[in-house]
């Protein structure tokens, strides 16, 4: 099995630098023209189903990228982005002196719990446990909209060796970029990084 983890373009609060996790802004025309950009770089690769977080953003980017008419995209609230708490809507700049982000250390990093959010541990485990119930030995693709820190973290919790190794420059997932990684013999393993 194949899986395409795709995160949302550029937002109007990506572009304001502020925090969006659970809060949510639309694409901006630079995000939505990076999501066309996107369709063109994994036009030749068949998706059988796709799945987004319910978050706008990632859904309209799955989307466009996916540029199939046909194709029913499925929302799942395990695939929404870390809660920043207090600190949803603000500048990035604020939470940055507040909080450790180190997304390979998914224990030790993103805890907004004091801050009524949550820890990038409890995203990661919702990511783990919707895989579990979607990823199998079959031969399919799957498509799964989503944000930049859950899926970097949950890219990095799956695959850091096999990161270190073959994609040393690999820190932080970009606006509408993907992980395309495969699924066998209850393995994870990344086959390219789409930027």
């Amino acid at each position: 099995m194949k899986l395409l983890l795709i995160r949302h373009g550029k937002t109007y609060f990506n572009e304001l630098d502020l925090t969006q996790g659970w809060c949510d802004s639309p694409l901006s025309e630079i995000g939505m023209s990076q999501a066309k950009a996107l369709a063109q770089k994994i036009k030749d690769i068949a998706i059988d189903e796709a799945y987004s977080s319910t978050s706008e953003r990632a859904y309209d980017t799955l989307e466009i990228a996916l540029n199939n008419p046909f194709m029913t995209i499925k929302r799942d609230r395990r695939l929404k982005e870390l809660n920043f708490g207090y600190f949803e809507g603000q500048p990035n700049a604020l939470k940055g002196k507040m909080v450790k982000e180190d997304f390979r250390n998914i224990e030790t990093s993103c805890d907004y719990r004091k801050f009524h959010g949550e820890k990038l541990a409890d995203v990661v485990e919702r990511h783990l446990d919707f895989l579990q119930e979607v990823v199998s030995d079959e031969d399919r693709t799957i498509a799964i909209g989503g944000h930049g820190l859950s899926l970097t973290a949950l890219t990095h919790h799956l695959c850091e060796e096999q990161l270190q190794k073959e994609f040393p420059d690999f820190r932080f997932l970009g606006n509408a970029c993907a992980v395309y990684m495969e699924y066998k013999n209850h393995q994870y393993s990344v086959l390219n990084i789409i930027e």
